[in-house]
């Protein structure tokens, strides 16, 4: 029985079922991505999570009544956030992936659609976020040890986290929640209250 639990998992990452969202798109999105060896020469194994698509009703549920603002996905994987994002009125994206191989399939989806986003191949500790407002969108793509620093980095300009999958919203204490569902949770800093 293991063995053939790990023929489906290989089967899954290495060719993936698209799924409805990527036959309507064109795209490959699907399917789980755990890049082992990438994880492992990068010191990250337990650091990080395997790549899995956002499901598109709860990253719509959760995106639900958050502004438009400059829209940063951490841990992009394949793109299918940014996508998403594109099509839900966000203009100006950005994608962190610190796989060269997801980083690679999501330039190629992102193209597929016609749509523009900065897509940056590196660790998100190390991404400067920029001085304007924006909406920083996880996907549960890393554990606390990175998570720590990324938030430490956020800056003094206005931040809204979408979080999915919220494993480690602890972190967010320091945050005002504005949202959650069943999927997420979203915060806003506390000293940012009164801004619209």
């Amino acid at each position: 029985m293991p063995r053939m639990l790990n023929l489906h998992r290989l089967r899954d990452e290495l060719f993936p079922v698209p799924d409805a969202f990527d036959c309507a798109h064109g795209t490959q999105t699907s399917g789980r991505s755990c890049l082992p060896w990438t994880r492992i020469l990068r010191g990250q194994r337990a650091d990080t999570s395997c790549y899995l698509g956002v499901d598109p009703a709860w990253f719509e549920e959760a995106v639900a009544e958050i502004p438009r603002w400059h829209f940063i996905d951490l841990g992009c994987g394949k793109g299918r956030a940014l996508i998403l994002a594109h099509e839900l009125g966000f203009t100006r994206l950005t994608g962190v992936e610190f796989s060269p191989v997801l980083h690679r399939i999501a330039a190629d989806n992102l193209a597929k659609c016609h749509i523009t986003a900065d897509l940056i191949c590196g660790d998100a500790r190390a991404y400067k976020f920029p001085d304007e407002p924006a909406v920083v969108f996880l996907y549960n793509p890393f554990g606390e040890k990175i998570l720590r620093p990324v938030i430490d980095h956020f800056g003094r300009a206005p931040r809204i986290v979408v979080y999915v999958n919220p494993v480690h919203a602890s972190l967010f204490s320091c945050f005002e929640r504005l949202r959650f569902g069943e999927h997420f949770q979203s915060f806003r800093a506390e000293s940012l209250e009164g801004e619209s």
